[in-house]
């Protein structure tokens, strides 16, 4: 099956293969390790879903090219097709923190317009009061998290460096255990 496999890689784009082909074959390979430990009618199932999937790639690659296009929409692909254009980029916390800041800007400069309409209630007074005295305690957890967050990313960023990860992997005798 990996000869063919290897084949049916053969039928991507040359910039597609040299970019994806390795990783493609090797995911091929360990998924197909786990799945020879299944039954024969699981393996041929698994079989078809990955030539089908090469195919349908295939297909996708080449129409994306001759159309030019990144969406093209003749018949459905997502399920074969693995595409990484849809990941948001690592400013949007950031775009997303500063939309927040600006809507809670507008809505202090709106207290004149709310303060010059006649009838306001007491209980909306207090509210407003409230939501104010609120909004650093808000700050604080929003900063909070976002420390907590980045030394999270930090610390998950330096085990992968390190290579800690392949700690799992280790095989420690019996002896030791």
């Amino acid at each position: 099956m990996i000869p063919l496999y290897q084949c049916l890689l053969y039928l991507y784009s040359p910039g597609y293969r040299q970019e994806y082909g390795a990783e493609m074959l090797a995911v091929f390979c360990e998924a197909r390790v786990e799945m020879s430990k299944r039954g024969l009618l699981a393996r041929f199932v698994f079989s078809l879903r990955e030539i089908a999937g090469v195919l349908f790639g295939v297909l996708d690659d080449y129409l994306r090219s001759f159309v030019g296009s990144e969406r093209w929409i003749l018949f459905p692909t997502r399920r074969f097709v693995m595409r990484s254009e849809f990941r948001f980029p690592k400013t949007t916390p950031f775009l997303m923190a500063l939309i927040l800041l600006g809507i809670v800007v507008a809505a202090g400069m709106g207290a004149p317009i709310r303060a010059s309409l006649p009838g306001v209630s007491p209980l909306y007074v207090s509210l407003q009061t409230g939501l104010v005295m609120a909004l650093p305690m808000v700050a604080v957890v929003f900063v909070f998290a976002c420390a907590a967050g980045g030394a999270g990313w930090l610390i998950l960023h330096m085990l992968r460096r390190s290579g800690v990860h392949r700690l799992s992997e280790l095989e420690i005798p019996a002896a030791q255990k």
